[in-house]
């Protein structure tokens, strides 16, 4: 057994005796980016898709005055998500051709 992996060892120990817990992560649940784009309108967030000059660019959203990446989007959600302790969002993104 390596040094970092006793030092881990004992700190989890050391979490545990001190009452600490863990709780399985759940897995993450696929979505579409609508999806995701509902949930958030659900929580009041503004969002929405930006218009892009060209389609064959990564999808892109608008959010307080910014553009935002697909992965920005999925990444905001799931903070909600795991405030409210659910799966976190998986979303795939669609090849571009």
């Amino acid at each position: 057994m390596s040094a970092n992996h006793q030092t881990l060892d004992a700190m989890v120990s050391a979490y545990l005796a001190g009452g600490g817990s863990i709780r399985k992560i759940p897995d993450a649940i696929p979505a579409t980016p609508i999806e995701v784009l509902r949930y958030l309108k659900r929580r009041k967030v503004k969002v929405e898709p930006a218009r892009a000059k060209n389609a064959a660019v990564e999808s892109k959203y608008l959010h307080d005055g910014e553009i935002i990446t697909l992965q920005a989007l999925v990444k905001l959600a799931n903070g909600y998500r795991r405030k409210r302790r659910l799966p976190p969002f998986e979303v795939q993104q669609q090849a571009q051709h």
